[in-house]
């Protein structure tokens, strides 16, 4: 009877050992995240999803972006506004209000393939790129305040790259390592297939 009572203490010291694991995980995960969110100061000019048959006017395309978490599924919204008025339009008064939203599952991030670099001359300061090993969703949507303008659109991608842009390259590197050792806590392998570096 002791016996059986040992190995019963035993199984349940372990399986408390293991939760107790698995919480500390979770939390780093969320530690993680959570600094990201705090230090997620995005150049004022920020195409967060970058399609590599689009170029982007950085001149006039100025975004509010946000992160939001849940587990190991993040959410990155950029929110664009622009105001047209009649001496603009040459016809109507309004305003455009343009809403992208990222959903990103971190445990198919590719660690290994996150770049942090400098951006050229007309972009952002620095930029941090995101790759991931299958497509995520990307919703995007333009409305409009008045009609007769043209009408509102929504549309749905499936994309591979995130690319954020950084008001510095010093903190682009600090979110690419943040971003890494997420995506390795989410289980994110390399494209080789083995674990990625975790710092």
């Amino acid at each position: 009877m002791k016996k059986h009572f040992a190995l019963i203490l035993l199984f349940a010291l372990a399986a408390s050992h293991n939760t107790k694991a698995q919480q500390k995980a979770t939390q780093s995960v969320a530690d993680i995240l959570s600094w990201i969110g705090t230090h997620f100061e995005v150049a004022k000019v920020s195409t967060i999803v970058s399609f590599s048959s689009q170029s982007v006017d950085y001149a006039n395309e100025k975004f509010m972006t946000s992160i939001t978490y849940q587990g190991c599924n993040v959410a990155i919204t950029q929110v664009d506004t622009n105001r047209y008025d009649k001496v603009d339009t040459g016809e109507y008064d309004y305003t455009l209000v343009q809403t992208g939203t990222a959903t990103l599952d971190l445990s198919k991030g590719l660690p290994d393939e996150i770049a942090a670099g400098k951006g050229s001359d007309g972009q952002p300061p620095a930029h941090v790129i995101l790759k991931f090993a299958q497509p995520f969703a990307w919703h995007q949507e333009q409305h409009f305040s008045a009609h007769p303008v043209p009408q509102d659109v929504v549309d749905d991608f499936n994309v591979k790259i995130v690319e954020i842009d950084f008001n510095s390259l010093d903190l682009a590197n600090q979110q690419a390592k943040a971003w890494r050792n997420a995506i390795v806590a989410c289980g994110g392998k390399s494209a080789a297939g083995g674990p990625g570096t975790h710092e």
